[in-house]
């Protein structure tokens, strides 16, 4: 009788926690799906953790809009900035194993590059790079790096001659090219590429078989999603790009299986299946706080701090053209959401991940996806309608050659009655005069820059023109010169 009723409860136990499964996978479900038709997502792959078990798993939509290949969960994605995670973990892993201090000041480690003794930069440590405290403004010079082919070293040597924005390095400014910088520390520690140095360290005692930075390797995979994005009112495939020569600050390639295995470590403190991976404390500090990024939020050594309410929410998020990507946790509540996608200009997968981690957490619901809209429509729907409204006599006085000492030569040409400028470190992108905003001349480009916008102010007088970008693309403002 004893045995039959621990059965019996048992039984109803397994029941009530199959049909709460059952319940919270179909709102998953549902949730999941409104906010992929709201905000035209192709594809996505999503993992749920509470209480350290895997509570959904579970991957939507297709590799390609025009194809009716269905996303699973091995299929790759970039995982864009999640991987400035990973960079610290094993950077600050492989500082405490050797006895080296994260106070360190990195002119100490480029020792054979002639950075200028004068400036700002000089009190850089390898904490302040890795929690973005460089005297740098947020992106600023991230045209340097994005789709160009510029090395590492050399992007080293010539972000080195911008100005940083800050007087002190106290502030915090969002910086791909710190992490470049860190990626460039950790192959000098570990006398190994950095690559090498996420695989031994973390990918294989992780089991991530499937993460790589790989481009070409990426590319020869037939599971793959394919980037999207959405403009004039549809979605559209555009190429792929290599990310190689940024790899510490974005680029890992990896699937959803392999991306709750990092969920679970970070929240395990460094533990995955009972295993010590990385020492509990080095963990602990990459999640603690190092600056201050605004009134709501902090950041640690490659994460995202949240202040606000009881529960410490941890957090990052990435994108890079045609895909974007979120990984949240509550390390207290054993609870996680890490996301993929294959669109990009949209916070799909930080809306998801929010909206799952309130409900985890019991939260008082907020309609995150409805603010994010409003901000959406405002800045990326708008950016689509161009007027047209400007004097073809330019055309005359802008054609020609212009060279700017830190990035190089710029070439603007006119062809078929239309201003073409070219960039020489950028030799796959071209940009096309579309319209004067704000007395800015407007050159629209097929790139993750999306617009270039040139100053013709000074131009009379000086012969200069002054290159400038969208706040999230680079806060730097480059002038060239034109050439005899």
């Amino acid at each position: 009788v004893i045995k039959f009723n621990i059965n019996n409860s048992m039984y109803k136990l397994l029941l009530i926690c199959a049909i709460n499964f059952s319940f919270s996978q179909n709102s998953f479900d549902k949730l999941i799906k409104k906010e992929m038709n709201k905000w035209n997502i192709p594809g996505l792959s999503i993992c749920v953790i509470k209480n350290s078990d895997i509570l959904l798993k579970k991957s939507y939509g297709y590799i390609d809009v025009n194809d009716s290949i269905k996303i699973n969960n091995e299929t790759i994605f970039p995982i864009a900035s999640l991987t400035k995670a990973f960079t610290s973990t094993a950077l600050v892993n492989t500082l405490l194993l050797k006895k080296k201090s994260l106070n360190t000041k990195i002119k100490f480690y480029f020792d054979n590059f002639e950075l200028n003794e004068t400036s700002k930069t000089q009190d850089i440590s390898i904490k302040k790079l890795l929690s973005h405290r460089t005297g740098y403004k947020s992106y600023q010079g991230d045209f340097l790096i994005l789709e160009s082919d510029f090395k590492p070293k050399e992007i080293l040597q010539r972000a080195w001659e911008i100005e940083p924005f800050y007087n002190k390095t106290d502030n915090y400014g969002y910086s791909n090219i710190g992490y470049i910088f860190s990626g460039l520390i950790l192959e000098q520690l570990t006398e190994d590429s950095w690559s090498n140095g996420i695989d031994i360290q973390l990918l294989k005692p992780l089991k991530m078989h499937n993460t790589f930075s790989n481009y070409s390797k990426y590319l020869l995979n037939k599971n793959k999603a394919l980037p999207h994005v959405f403009n004039n009112g549809k979605l559209n495939i555009v190429n792929n790009i290599s990310y190689e020569n940024i790899n510490p600050a974005g680029g890992l390639f990896s699937n959803i299986n392999d991306m709750t295995n990092w969920l679970l470590f970070q929240i395990g403190e460094g533990v995955f299946e009972n295993n010590s991976i990385i020492d509990s404390k080095i963990i602990r500090l990459t999640h603690k706080k190092a600056v201050t990024i605004n009134s709501s939020h902090d950041y640690g050594l490659g994460w995202v701090i949240e202040k606000s309410g009881v529960d410490k929410i941890i957090s990052h998020s990435g994108s890079v053209r045609g895909f974007t990507s979120s990984i949240m946790f509550c390390k207290e509540k054993k609870l996680g959401v890490v996301v993929l996608s294959n669109s990009d200009n949209t916070p799909i997968c930080e809306i998801i991940s929010k909206n799952i981690m309130d409900k985890l957490l019991n939260k008082r619901y907020v309609d995150h996806s409805e603010y994010y809209y409003k901000l959406y429509e405002k800045s990326y729907l708008s950016k689509n309608k161009i007027i047209k409204n400007f004097d073809h006599s330019i055309y005359k006085y802008l054609v020609g050659n212009y060279s700017n000492e830190i990035y190089g030569k710029i070439d603007i040409k006119e062809i078929e009655g239309k201003l073409i400028l070219s960039l020489e470190h950028h030799p796959n992108i071209k940009g096309i005069f579309s319209e004067i905003k704000n007395n800015l001349l407007v050159f629209k480009l097929d790139s993750i820059l999306e617009e270039i916008h040139i100053n013709i102010e000074e131009f009379n007088s000086t012969m200069q023109i002054e290159l400038g970008f969208l706040p999230y693309v680079d806060s730097q403002k480059y002038i060239f010169k034109k050439n005899e």
